[in-house]
């Protein structure tokens, strides 16, 4: 185990270091150590670091293997179909990643008696747990099934009368005629709509399968929702917008803030499109960096004034917040926090397998996370329900294989990495490759750290006013 990290190191001698057996962050300056575990705390003293134990030897935190009831709500997923009329290239399941194990489009789908199966074990298992549900319609894409669609509302509707419980659905938006949107909102469904913002970046990677471009009919259909219904357009409509290498974001931005109207910032889910490794699809993001950096600028300081900006600017900046916030949160929520206690470490990443998700696949088998589906391990199916003993041994199986890595990791305490990692049937996806991009962007989001703090030392506290 490395007993230390040199984060950053500026001209003035000035020096970030991350510990690794405190998990703490360090601002060392003329030999004085001061803890900056939390931007609004920026000078609570800490221990030398430079006199740490040595790190303990230490085995994972052991996991109560009937301790799936736990959770006042469970996401159940849905998989109606592996169909999709789509092909994006960076989709995992579009055929550009086979070598990796995942499964490809096909003309599958669930059926309704499988379907019924399952959401009977799923009603008598809540029953007995007191949880609301979430069911979320996945695919391939969902809208190719809205017969068995219908069908599956209606039972619900019909069997869970003692069961708290709401409905979402993820498309990519091209099917989302007339008579469509009135069932979603008849249904009060959340709709995620996935869409990549500017026209020319959406069209260059979401193509239908004959090659034909999208952006357009997407567009006329979340017009159309908002003329139908405005209210449940405010309400109930999101997006899922990706971004890659190759995405200009102020070419984005420029679009989304003239169309403010069925894009307000609020309703956007950004995400990066990661390779199978977990490094960015593609080169590294040029104009990314400068909007985070911009936002930086504008968020830090004593003279941020909203009121003084364009509406673009603006909008940039709600965009910047949105890529900064998920970094900064996670660090400021994490560091400090002791994740090695008494010979255990508790790992960030890692969930109760089935305790918060269930995703039941077109066959009725259960998985831990829809990701997972293509090459990993199920915990039980719609005949039999969940099996405890599968989990157990997911665990186990994780615990056996990262137990050695973790324990010289300096990055453990911080780490994100779940047990979709190792829960694989294939030996393309190579583990140490995936961790060694993880303590990259690791790294990275410390040094970011580092600079907000540098220039706004209640930065974070600002930000979340606001």
């Amino acid at each position: 185990m490395i007993d230390k990290i040199i984060v950053s190191k500026k001209e003035d001698g000035t020096t970030y270091v991350y510990h690794p057996l405190n998990n703490k962050l360090f601002k060392v300056d003329n030999n004085k150590d001061n803890d900056i575990k939390r931007i609004k705390k920026p000078n609570q003293a800490s221990e030398n670091i430079m006199k740490s134990p040595p790190f303990p030897i230490f085995s994972f935190l052991p996991m109560d293997e009937n301790d799936t009831c736990n959770r006042s709500q469970q996401r159940i997923i849905i998989c109606l179909t592996h169909q999709c009329n789509f092909r994006c290239d960076y989709c995992i399941y579009g055929g550009n990643y086979r070598e990796h194990g995942y499964r490809y489009h096909s003309n599958d789908s669930i059926t309704f008696e499988i379907a019924a199966l399952a959401l009977i074990d799923i009603l008598n298992d809540s029953l007995k747990c007191k949880r609301s549900l979430n069911f979320c319609f996945y695919g391939g894409e969902p809208l190719l099934e809205k017969a068995l669609l219908t069908d599956i509302v209606n039972f619900i509707e019909s069997n869970f009368n003692d069961i708290d419980y709401n409905y979402t659905i993820t498309t990519n938006g091209s099917l989302l005629d007339t008579l469509t949107i009135e069932f979603l909102i008849k249904h009060n469904f959340f709709t995620y709509i996935s869409i990549d913002g500017h026209p020319d970046n959406h069209n260059k990677h979401r193509k239908t399968v004959s090659g034909i471009d999208t952006f357009d009919d997407i567009f006329y259909n979340i017009k159309n929702i908002y003329l139908q219904n405005p209210a449940y357009f405010i309400n109930n409509v999101y997006y899922n917008l990706t971004y890659n290498a190759d995405t200009d974001f102020y070419q984005l931005i420029s679009f989304l803030s003239e169309n403010q109207t069925y894009f307000p910032p609020s309703k956007i889910i950004l995400s990066s499109v990661l390779k199978s490794n977990g490094s960015l699809f593609g080169d590294t993001n040029l104009t990314l960096s400068e909007i985070v950096v911009r936002s930086v600028d504008r968020l830090t300081g004593n003279k941020f004034k909203t009121q003084d900006m364009s509406d673009k600017e603006k909008y940039e900046l709600e965009i910047g917040k949105k890529i900064l916030f998920p970094k900064l949160s996670f660090l400021y929520n994490n560091l400090s926090v002791k994740k090695i206690c008494n010979g255990f470490v508790h790992l960030n990443g890692c969930c109760v397998p089935g305790k918060d998700v269930l995703f039941v696949d077109i066959d009725g088998k259960y998985y831990y996370c829809q990701s997972i589906t293509s090459y990993g391990n199920c915990i039980g199916d719609a005949f039999k329900g969940v099996d405890n003993s599968l989990i157990k041994g997911i665990v186990n199986k994780y615990q056996s294989k990262m137990l050695e890595k973790c324990r010289k990791c300096w990055a453990v305490s911080l780490c994100r990495q779940c047990y979709f990692t190792v829960d694989i049937n294939n030996e393309s996806v190579n583990i140490d490759t995936i961790c060694d991009n993880y303590r990259l962007i690791l790294l990275s989001d410390l040094k970011l750290y580092c600079k907000v703090y540098e220039r706004d030392k209640y930065f974070y506290n600002k930000c979340t006013d606001m």
